[in-house]
């Protein structure tokens, strides 16, 4: 076996079919993973990061396959550059394994460490295998390269494995109330009607008309002041058009509008694979918070989910809000290596600091000490 790292975007999109052959091969089967949406956000989303995808062979089968990068970002504010996974911040991320897995993640780990031009390694929110243990990870790379650190994380989701009436019986008495205020509130307005588009022949609509149907109600949300939304910014409305055509192509895309009369009021930018629906970006007319129409369309989403036999309803990334949906949370380790010279141990001390005084900052979820780039996923 052997190692092969690809640094040229050309070289990744060619992988497709291989890539999806050992994807569909793997413990790691899902939807981030996949060759369109990775292809997808590093194409649109890059920006000055470097392509750094490590595959291993045997002869020529790919038996494993690590899609990483180098980009610049922050640790608590201060530069840092960045070895992590593509698409870090937006999603999951992970390495794909199939066959020898653990003498596939040693030769990964090794050729991690020997690349150039990081600080740090940071490998969190990660598909995990089941036939792996995470802790072993950190035995593949030398003391001498880099120190290590583990700290726990997790993203909360809906089981939906029981019934909408079992759900909400779990929830407080207050949210159970909340539904039907809110469904009156709405109401009281004018027509409310959902829709939900998972294949754009089938819903006669084009994907050029959907995603105006997003922009229009992007653009009246707290996310445009924010400068957030999908439409803020060239080029993440670009990557959101084609990951329409993307998650499309392979029957995964999702998509969930609440229109009010004739106007697109919220929508849920969703997508399904093996079983599980992933909420990637939600927005909702501000005008009209009083009513809650984001959380008027989830629940129809959700309604709808629970009698089609899904397992997962996930929300990939966590905010506080989400506490009140549910109490489930997907644990993972988050594993970080800092270079052994002066400027990652510097910046790994000043975040032992901040652990240490101000462990607000760090949540049972997500490590909110990490900067984020000005892109980042919503």
């Amino acid at each position: 076996m052997h190692t092969q790292i690809l640094d040229r975007s050309d070289d990744f999109r060619a992988l497709r079919r291989e890539w999806q052959a050992l994807l569909s091969s793997s413990a790691q089967n899902h939807l981030y993973l996949t060759h369109e949406y990775l292809s997808t956000w590093w194409k649109h989303l890059s920006g000055s990061a470097r392509l750094r995808v490590i595959l291993v062979r045997d002869g020529g089968r790919i038996l494993a396959a690590a899609p990483m990068m180098i980009r610049q970002g922050t640790l608590l504010r201060w530069p840092v550059r960045r070895l992590e996974f593509i698409g870090a911040g937006w999603g999951y991320g992970g390495f794909i394994l199939s066959k020898r897995k653990k003498e596939c993640l040693k030769l990964i780990m090794g050729a991690l460490q020997r690349l150039n031009g990081w600080d740090i390694i940071s490998l969190g929110r990660t598909v995990e295998d089941p036939e792996v243990d995470s802790s072993e990870i950190a035995g593949f790379v030398s003391p001498k390269c880099a120190l290590h650190e583990c700290f726990p994380g997790g993203v909360p989701y809906i089981s939906l494995q029981m019934t909408w009436k079992a759900y909400l019986a779990e929830r407080s008495s207050s949210f159970r109330r909340n539904i039907k205020n809110r469904s009156r509130k709405l109401n009281r307005i004018g027509e409310v009607r959902f829709q939900r588009v998972t294949r754009l022949k089938d819903a006669g609509v084009a994907a050029a008309t959907l995603m105006a149907w997003l922009r229009t109600t992007a653009e009246r949300s707290w996310k445009a002041d924010a400068k957030t939304a999908i439409s803020s910014k060239a080029d993440v409305f670009a990557f959101y058009s084609e990951l329409v055509e993307r998650l499309n192509d392979i029957g995964s895309l999702d998509v969930s509008i609440l229109w009010l009369n004739d106007r697109p009021v919220a929508y849920i930018f969703g997508a399904t694979y093996n079983g599980e629906f992933f909420e990637i970006d939600i927005a909702f007319d501000a005008e009209l918070s009083k009513g809650s129409p984001g959380i008027y369309l989830r629940n129809c989403l959700l309604m709808e989910l629970f009698q089609q036999n899904y397992r997962v309803y996930d929300f990939v990334a966590y905010f506080d809000y989400k506490r009140e949906l549910t109490s489930r949370v997907r644990q993972h380790d988050v594993h970080v290596f800092y270079r052994r010279t002066w400027y990652p141990l510097m910046l790994r001390s000043l975040r032992s600091v901040v652990r240490s005084t101000m462990p607000r900052m760090m949540t049972d979820y997500s490590d909110l000490s990490w900067g984020r780039q000005a892109d980042a996923g919503a």
